[in-house]
């Protein structure tokens, strides 16, 4: 069985990829560098998002407005890591099901546009 996850950025859009056994390094080379879980409600709980620590601070390119009852609170900048995980809190594969459902919420997601470069940005409920 392969390792699914998702992979969100402004420039190339949503794909799906394939990682090994080691969950911690796939999703620090994803972001490129240290993790951090979002809190966003967008996607359930059973959808995990990580994106880079540190994705401001390297000026990382814009992914994903953040948004709180109604208003723009803040910004993502870098890549968006999509997996999932069990009831012990271990990072798991995504399911076909889960797949679809990431696709279905981009598909029907409020998008913004950066205009300093012109990347689409959804919109998550924060």
């Amino acid at each position: 069985m392969e390792n699914k996850a998702m992979i969100y950025d402004g420039e190339t859009g949503l794909r799906e990829v394939c990682y090994g056994d080691d969950s911690y390094e796939f999703l620090s080379q994803s972001v490129g560098g240290w993790i951090e879980l979002l809190p966003t409600s967008t996607f359930g709980d059973d959808i995990d998002v990580f994106i880079n620590e540190e994705g401001k601070f390297k000026c990382l390119a814009p992914s994903a407005v953040l948004v709180y009852q109604g208003k723009i609170h803040d910004y993502v900048m870098g890549k968006l890591v999509f997996v999932s995980h069990n009831d012990e809190g271990d990072t798991i594969p995504l399911t076909d099901e889960q797949i679809a459902k990431i696709r279905d919420i981009f598909d029907s997601s409020t998008y913004y546009i950066d205009m300093r470069n012109g990347l689409l940005l959804p919109e998550l409920s924060y």
